[in-house]
């Protein structure tokens, strides 16, 4: 995501990837919460016939909606860390987050789920009060590395409503001919995040309390960053299960059949006789060995 807000073309095409990549997790998750509803309602009835139609047009239509608004959300929310705390920082964070996904186990949580409910629960609203559970986790576990960051520069900073602008374009991006649009996503990004500092430093206005008490209410203004932190991060936190998921569940195993049809294709080089390589390099060698022989003899 690092080229979002730089290149309108380049973020349109990481838009429709990452459209693409999440677009089947959310599909399931909506078929699955329709169907755990269904469970309510009599079995011949309207409702449960309606809501057991699988994959209608306008649960497709719905679910690529959903999956191109949570796709916008991850990418400016990416692109918009990556200014606040650094790309690198950001590599380092999303890799302990899909490290912490993995440790987590999607399905040890999902037998977890089910083991502590109900007959009368159908595996669909196992599957979503998983996903939900992964997520926050996820999220929790994001909000509290980022707050430590956001917390550091409220405390260092007296922005207010009237600077607060300026704060933001000094950390906005340029606009050029390639980034009129995805520019305007991220600014809008980096003015709300501008705003968030500015209204914290006006409540401690209202309320009294100078610059130089601002480290006696650490572990309020630390709690306040990492609520508001939790709240603009989980649809990141979804939207990266929804990756992870997709690459475990349907992208890896298209690579490991691949692979696994090209075995006899590989089995067929490896039978070719070792000797043939060395003769090749032997005769290489020597001819080389003999130019060079000629070249001393003019010299």
């Amino acid at each position: 995501m690092l080229f979002f807000g730089i290149s309108d073309m380049i973020a349109l095409f990481l838009f429709i990837v990452t459209v693409y990549l999440i677009f089947r997790s959310v599909l399931e998750l909506r078929m699955g919460s329709r169907k755990a509803m269904s469970v309510y309602f009599k079995k011949d009835s309207f409702f449960t016939s309606y809501l057991s139609q699988d994959k209608a047009w306008s649960q497709l239509i719905f679910s690529i909606i959903i999956a191109a608004f949570l796709s916008l959300a991850f990418m400016v929310v990416l692109k918009g860390m990556s200014l606040s705390h650094g790309f690198l920082s950001m590599l380092i964070i999303v890799g302990i987050a899909s490290l912490f996904i993995r440790a987590i186990n999607f399905s040890t949580i999902k037998e977890t789920v089910g083991e502590n409910t109900t007959g009368t629960v159908s595996r669909h609203a196992i599957s979503i009060i998983s996903t939900v559970m992964t997520a926050f986790w996820l999220n929790l576990l994001l909000s509290m590395i980022l707050s430590a960051h956001d917390l550091f520069t409220f405390l260092s900073s007296s922005i207010d409503f009237s600077s607060f602008i300026n704060y933001a374009e000094t950390r906005s991006i340029d606009k050029t001919i390639d980034n009129e649009a995805s520019r305007f996503f991220v600014n809008l990004y980096v003015i709300i995040n501008a705003f968030k500092i500015a209204m914290a430093n006006e409540i401690m206005t209202a309320l009294d309390i100078s610059y130089q008490e601002k480290a006696q209410y650490f572990y309020i203004f630390y709690l306040s960053t990492l609520v508001m932190n939790m709240v603009k991060l989980f649809g990141f936190s979804l939207t990266l299960i929804f990756i992870q998921k997709t690459f475990e569940e349907h992208i890896v195993p298209i690579i490991l059949a691949a692979w696994r049809k090209t075995q006899p294709l590989r089995q067929k080089f490896s039978k070719i006789p070792p000797n043939k390589t060395g003769n090749f390099i032997r005769k290489a060698k020597h001819l080389n060995k003999k130019r060079g022989q000629g070249e001393k003899h003019e010299y």
